[in-house]
């Protein structure tokens, strides 16, 4: 089964073609969200930014269309670089090279508010659990927590020597993660902000984090081309998982925990038990860099997003 997204400008709008194979139903894909520099999925609803704007769409229409947000709504002034959903799933956060998150209402594409403070470019951002605060790393070093409900700032944390590539927190909300250039991974306490623990151990990048649904595990790829599984209770190193010939730019974990998969440079995607720490599985179909992962909530279905331009879901 594939998706193939192309856009093509028509008047205020940006309409997607959208291809599925007749025998094709699409699963929902709840509280989960891949993003990259096309495209993004999360439950019903896709979220395109390509360049500077960011649309709707549904998957139960027959032709996906977003907002032109270049026309009667704000938009951002260079590229987009991040995209969340908020838990709940009214809300959508955009992290963008113009060094702002902007912060929107789903159902009606308009903007809620612009964050500014960081000076570099956002590079990922995350929504707390319970949805009033949202987590941005960038390019200037820093993470700064934001609320909201009240649209301020709470506070900067510092520590890494690099830009920030990734931010996860963990599913009780307590531990922020981030991942940097600087090849390390750090927690931190997302109540007080406060470092917790660094981690060491890979030779390159850090381009992504991901934890386990109990978080007690945490996952990272690396422009090294591994992934590294990290115990959080002992703050040790559990394994390194080789396998890919690239930058491992993208990691997602199944519902259960259990099977990790992991998207490559070398445009592929594999699959890992967790508990072995063994490759069980490639998927080969992309013809560029996978650059996001997302696992339906059933566990059968994975969605993978690609710069070939198409988001494959696999069975």
């Amino acid at each position: 089964m594939r998706l193939i997204v192309n856009v093509s400008r028509v008047g205020k709008f940006w309409e997607f073609d959208h291809f599925i194979s007749s025998d094709a139903h699409l699963p929902t894909l709840q509280n989960q969200a891949i993003a990259l520099n096309g495209v993004l999925l999360d439950f019903t609803t896709f979220i395109v930014s390509y360049h500077r704007f960011v649309g709707f769409c549904c998957l139960n229409q027959p032709t996906l269309f977003a907002y032109s947000l270049s026309s009667g709504f704000s938009k951002h002034s260079a590229e987009v670089r991040a995209v969340a959903f908020s838990p709940q799933g009214k809300s959508l956060a955009s992290g963008s090279a113009d060094e702002t998150i902007k912060l929107w209402n789903v159902r009606n594409g308009k903007e809620i508010f612009t964050f500014t403070g960081h000076s570099g470019d956002v590079n990922s951002i995350a929504f707390h659990p319970q949805g009033y605060h949202l987590a941005s790393g960038a390019s200037d070093r820093t993470i700064k927590l934001w609320d909201v409900r009240t649209l301020k700032q709470l506070t900067t944390l510092t520590g890494h020597s690099s830009l920030i590539n990734s931010v996860a927190f963990r599913p009780d909300g307590q531990i922020l993660a981030s991942g940097s250039a600087d090849a390390t991974i750090k927690l931190w306490d997302a109540l007080s902000g406060q470092e917790i623990h660094t981690f060491e151990g890979h030779s390159d990048q850090v381009l992504a984090i991901a934890f386990t649904p109990n978080g007690q595990t945490l996952a990272s790829a690396s422009a090294d081309g591994t992934i590294k599984l990290w115990d959080i209770s002992t703050a040790q190193e559990i394994t390194t998982l080789n396998g890919h010939n690239g930058w491992v730019y993208a990691i997602a974990f199944d519902r259960s925990g259990q099977i990790l998969a992991s998207g490559s440079a070398d445009t592929t995607i594999k699959l890992w038990d967790v508990d072995t720490t063994q490759e069980i599985g490639t998927l080969n179909g992309h013809s560029d860099t996978i650059h996001a992962l997302a696992f339906g909530p059933n566990n059968r279905t994975l969605a993978s997003g690609s710069f070939d331009n198409t988001i494959k879901i696999w069975r």
